[in-house]
């Protein structure tokens, strides 16, 4: 076997190891936050960072108790393999969704997300 084949199977192999958040997970996907119960991280945008790495930013909200609110209109996640540890994949549930549509029709609310690099209509697209 020639160096270049043994190279490129070598390559080849390293490039399947490789962990990929970008695939692995999709726009709109939810996850409870492990900090605090009834804290709900959506993801909303995949984005490359410095030097190649892949990161999402999505949008935080606190769904627990009477009073629901935005935790963080732009929250980042960590590169690769760090970056949904401790995190649990959850489905939104119909109240959850409309808990938060009415912090979206809050006033004070949207004018943080207008001041983030989130959209609205992102929001609601991901939580239909």
């Amino acid at each position: 076997m020639k160096l270049s084949n043994l190279m490129r199977s070598h390559q080849l192999k390293e490039a399947k190891k490789e962990i990929d958040i970008h695939r692995e997970y999709e726009a709109g996907d939810a996850f409870a936050v492990p900090r605090e119960k009834g804290r709900v991280f959506i993801i909303l945008y995949p984005y490359h960072a410095a030097q190649g790495v892949k990161k999402w930013t999505g949008i935080e909200f606190v769904l627990d108790g009477k009073y629901s609110y935005m935790a963080s209109a732009d929250v980042t996640t960590a590169g690769d393999e760090q970056a949904f540890k401790g995190y649990k994949k959850i489905k939104l549930t119909s109240k959850m969704k409309k808990q938060i549509q009415q912090v979206l029709k809050d006033p004070e609310e949207v004018d943080r997300i207008n001041n983030s690099d989130t959209k609205i209509r992102d929001i609601e697209r991901y939580i239909r």
